[in-house]
């Protein structure tokens, strides 16, 4: 799944289901107060909600566009009653995810007609060279910047509640 802009983590928190969700909410609460400044955000604003031990948490971004990876997370209890784990996924948000899928598919049907062009007329196609770029390219941008919020991610967990996130 390292090839998709998708993660899924399962991992142990010392907190209780409780405790986590009271943290959670004093965060979110804490940040609406940030939601109307552009600039005066220096640091990473979450957003989401928090209902029956099931979060939805995503980081505001300049214009709160689709490309900021979302958070899902469903806390359980532990044997221990004193911590709890969470399962976490972290992908785009659904629109993202249709742009990005008729983006490849029209590419991917665009290529193998040019490779079949080049074959039948013996000549070479620069659309061979222009499709693959228009693949190779927004898929490494994608990917650079996925794994960069991924990584924000796991940061914003350890450094706010003592989470380490692998």
């Amino acid at each position: 799944m390292r090839f998709l802009p998708f993660r899924k983590y399962k991992f142990e928190i010392p907190y209780s289901p409780l405790e986590f969700e009271d943290i959670i909410l004093k965060e979110l609460a804490k940040n609406e107060r940030n939601l109307k400044g552009f600039f005066n955000t220096s640091g990473i604003v979450l957003r989401g909600t928090f209902n029956n031990r099931i979060f939805k948490l995503y980081r505001r971004g300049f214009g709160n566009t689709s490309f900021i990876p979302h958070i899902d997370g469903k806390i359980t209890d532990s044997e221990n009653k004193k911590n709890a784990f969470i399962e976490m996924k972290i992908r785009y948000h659904l629109l993202a995810n249709v742009f990005l899928s008729i983006w490849f598919s029209i590419i991917l049907i665009v290529l193998p007609v040019t490779i079949l062009s080049s074959i039948i007329n013996g000549k070479f196609n620069i659309g061979i060279i222009i499709s693959l770029g228009m693949i190779l390219i927004p898929y490494a941008i994608i990917m650079l910047t996925f794994s960069e919020e991924v990584k924000t991610i796991k940061k914003h967990f350890y450094k706010n509640w003592w989470i380490r996130i692998e």
